[in-house]
């Protein structure tokens, strides 16, 4: 599912680019260095998409089992999990000014378009009921430390985040066994 989120967001701005004429403008996915695994390779001449941090959203979760409908039949299933996602939007180009523009144009798509629901974005994943999109921004200590954790210098970016992707139990749990009886050992 997570997949499917950010496979969303780089096809819905790949046509946006292509919409506004801008053919070259693509949306990547970074590569893992081949040398250094640990560090980043930002696609070259691209938007770059990532995600570098999830979040529970704990305040509307239900702490019990409740009861689920699946096929007419009631069972009982742990609470879904939703989670915030934050998406870094990051423009690897040698003109400075053509990153300001790229990313002028994805400020102004995620303005016009900051909820997602299968009636504005038919190509949202069935399993996705509804995305919300809020920039974030981090204070420059913050900032930093998402830049060093990517192992690479600085390139002109945003960051969003995007509210709530829910992961809920499609499968009954197990009702626990019955006790078959009662075994007393003694010491003595």
């Amino acid at each position: 599912m997570l997949g499917s989120v950010l496979k969303f967001f780089k096809d819905e701005l790949t046509a946006h680019f292509q919409l506004m004429g801008l053919a070259k403008s693509t949306v990547e996915f970074p590569k893992s260095n081949e040398g250094n695994r640990e560090s980043i390779d930002f696609v070259p001449d691209a938007l770059n998409l990532l995600m570098v941090n999830l979040e529970e959203e704990n305040t509307m979760r239900q702490s019990d089992a409740f009861r689920q409908e699946k096929n007419g039949r009631a069972f009982a299933a742990m609470p879904e999990i939703r989670l915030n996602l934050y998406l870094l939007f990051v423009a690897d180009r040698s003109d400075y000014l053509a990153c300001m523009h790229q990313l002028s144009l994805v400020i102004r798509y995620f303005q016009a378009r900051r909820v997602f629901t299968h009636n504005s974005a038919p190509s949202l994943p069935q399993d996705i009921e509804k995305l919300t999109v809020e920039l974030i921004t981090l204070p420059f200590a913050q900032q930093n430390e998402v830049w060093n954790a990517l192992r690479t210098s600085y390139k002109p970016s945003l960051l969003y985040k995007v509210r709530m992707l829910a992961f809920s139990q499609d499968e009954p749990l197990q009702p626990p066994q019955p006790i078959q009886g009662i075994t007393i050992q003694t010491t003595e």
